[in-house]
């Protein structure tokens, strides 16, 4: 797993834009809805509009940012660092706020964390469990549902206050 995607978020368009196969596989994951558009329109739509373009890049360029952090993490940071960074990250991208914290949008269970960060299963139930005791997180693992508890020291954790 290298990303989690949203309402309004797009995918596959490597694959159209240089006419090579795709580079991932999507899984969606409950109620999904999906639009497809055709490699053509798509192309016209790209070729015609300088706005179009210009979001890809950016659109682009946040996702590169994302990888390379992703790579750099996996080679320089602990499991630990890693997992908080992540936490952070998807709190920030899609969350529920509740009256402990903002509550993780989807179903997140421990492998899927594994799968995200390159680790085992076991060493996410351990970092959890241990953040649990803290107090930092709360995490349901029938529900899947991870709850952010202590962001500010999370963000601490990864070297970051923001």
């Amino acid at each position: 797993m290298i990303e989690v995607f949203g309402a309004g978020d797009i995918f596959g368009e490597f694959g159209v834009i240089d006419g090579s196969r795709r580079t991932a596989d999507a899984v969606a994951e409950g109620r999904t809805q999906l639009l497809r558009i055709g490699a053509r329109l798509f192309l016209d739509a790209l070729h015609s509009n300088a706005i179009l373009g210009a979001n890809l890049c950016r659109m682009f360029a946040a996702r590169l940012r994302r990888t390379s952090t992703l790579v750099r993490d996996a080679t320089f940071e602990s499991l630990e660092v890693r997992l908080a960074r992540q936490l952070v990250y998807l709190a920030q991208r899609g969350s529920r706020r509740t009256e402990q914290g903002p509550q993780l949008e989807g179903w997140f269970r421990q492998s899927d964390l594994a799968d995200l960060l390159g680790a085992t299963t076991h060493s996410i139930i351990t970092i959890l469990n241990t953040w649990r005791a803290d107090g930092l997180v709360i995490y349901d693992p029938a529900r899947a549902r991870l709850t952010v508890v202590r962001e500010r020291h999370l963000q601490q954790l990864t070297g970051s206050t923001v």
